[in-house]
């Protein structure tokens, strides 16, 4: 690879780099827009006419939950924002150790198999929780009928295994280039 190529790349993931640390100014933000819009009375009933208003009472509001109704309503939400915490980690320092020129070494293929295994396990993980979840708000009496996720996201799941097959390959070239560069 040339030196020019090289530094090209380099530059390209320092400012990717940057990229991220407004994408980490932002998560905060985001996360309160949502529990806030999430735990507003007036988010179920705004924009509705007074008799759409009327016909609301029979659908189910969150904002009227019990104490522990309305933490199981929100567990799927801390949940969702701890797994995209981990994938914005995990990017993060990849991407920040690249930005500094070390892209073929073991701290890459340790976040390559946290970001994998995360992308693997979160959809089983996630749809467990939401049945868990819409028994607990039956069992509350804030929700009479209520079920889970009726699937388990696919993709998620295929995304984690090509982070993992991408890890075994970036593996086995680590392992190539450390034997070549003790037989020369």
């Amino acid at each position: 690879m040339s030196e020019k190529s090289a530094q090209s790349g380099t530059q390209s993931f320092k400012r990717l780099n940057y990229i991220f640390w407004v994408v980490w100014a932002f998560v905060p933000l985001l996360f309160y827009k949502l529990w806030k819009l999430l735990n507003d009375p007036a988010t179920y009933t705004q924009g509705l006419t007074p008799e759409q208003a009327n016909c609301m009472k029979d659908i189910v509001n969150p904002a009227s939950f019990s104490t522990l109704g309305t933490f199981l309503f929100n567990v799927p939400l801390l949940s969702a924002f701890v797994f995209y915490v981990v994938l914005i980690f995990s990017f993060h320092r990849m991407v920040h150790r690249f930005a500094k020129g070390g892209a073929f070494d073991a701290f890459t293929l340790r976040h390559m198999k946290v970001l994998g295994y995360t992308l693997i396990c979160y959809p089983f993980f996630d749809f467990a929780l939401g049945h868990l979840i819409s028994a607990g708000l039956q069992y509350t009496g804030d929700m009479k009928f209520a079920s889970g996720p009726p699937f388990i996201d696919i993709a998620v799941i295929a995304a984690g295994f090509f982070v993992v097959a991408l890890m075994i390959v970036l593996k086995n070239a680590i392992d190539l280039k450390s034997e070549n560069d003790l037989t020369i």
